[in-house]
């Protein structure tokens, strides 16, 4: 058994370095794999029992993954296969799960007559345009008018990307919650920023400390699951009263923030999650339930 981690200059030091520790505190083999030189040598393919986490979001890296994978090694899919498939619409698919979002409308088009009946379907101006593939905010803009909003839409489609456009709900908390399994094992509040509708995340202990309600949990978790996937960073919007709204299920995601300020050992958990799995797909007549494993042992979990 080792730990294969798929990697690119842009994965953040940490990252690799929290895991590393995670897999040396249990004895486990860590490899760390550069997907833009890898050599796609038949050897270099995983064994049943192996684990398997890409880090990077490029198709580089998905490649790689993707060729290291083979039955039986552990990944954070919910389906054995699920390595080889990518969904293009995540938020289609979660509201399909009853699963509730802002309301939004996916754009090709920047017909003016379009977009403002589009604007008029999302509850008027001000409305959210958002490009997918993007972090920390960026590719997430705030239009107040049709005068804002169609040259915004004119260029993102030049641009060859396909953007949707969202409801605004005003004065909204966002909540990233980390889910292992079938568990939220950490979350927190991200702060709002000064002259802008975005927030970005929080060094304040109480942002960490503050605990989201069962409604947002249960959000998250389905997320995850709906979208085929055991391990992500779910971001959740919740309104003045209450009303929580699904936006990403990040995956990989940016985790070593949470685990540094808010003490929790979620590089741990993953490696423990995935160390699991790997025991029951590599022993299939005693197969380990890391779901119901996490269900018992999550500090978040709420019912």
């Amino acid at each position: 058994m080792k730990f294969c981690f798929v990697s690119e200059k842009s994965v953040p030091e940490e990252t690799e370095r929290l895991l590393r520790e995670a897999c040396a505190a249990r004895g486990i083999p860590f490899e760390a794999i550069e997907a833009k030189t890898f050599s796609f040598e038949p050897a270099k393919k995983l064994a049943a029992g192996d684990m398997l986490y890409r880090a990077a979001v490029s198709n580089a890296s998905s490649r790689v993954e993707q060729f290291l994978f083979t039955p039986g090694v552990s990944a954070f899919y919910a389906q054995p296969n699920g390595v080889y498939f990518g969904v293009n619409s995540q938020t289609i698919l979660v509201e399909a799960a009853g699963i509730p979002i802002p309301r939004t409308v996916y754009l090709a088009s920047a017909d003016p007559s379009a977009l403002g009946a589009h604007a008029d379907q999302l509850g008027g101006f001000p409305v959210v345009v958002k490009v997918l593939g993007r972090s920390s905010g960026i590719g997430v803009m705030l239009a107040e008018s049709m005068k804002s909003l169609k040259p915004m839409v004119d260029f993102i489609l030049a641009q060859g990307h396909n953007p949707l456009l969202c409801q605004f709900i005003p004065d909204a908390l966002h909540w990233r919650l980390i889910v292992v399994g079938d568990s939220v094992i950490a979350s927190y509040r991200n702060k709002r920023v000064e002259d802008d509708f975005r927030s970005a995340g929080p060094t304040d202990p109480a942002d960490f400390e503050a605990t989201p309600s069962a409604r947002i949990i249960d959000i998250a978790v389905r997320a995850v699951k709906a979208s085929g996937l055991e391990f992500a960073g779910v971001d959740v919007l919740e309104d003045s009263i209450g009303g929580a709204w699904f936006l990403e299920a990040n995956f990989p995601c940016y985790f070593p923030h949470a685990q540094v300020r808010a003490g929790v050992d979620i590089a741990g958990k993953m490696v423990d999650f995935l160390a699991l799995k790997a025991r029951g797909l590599a022993n299939p007549a005693s197969p380990v339930r890391p779901d119901l494993f996490w269900r018992s042992t999550s500090a978040l979990a709420r019912t």
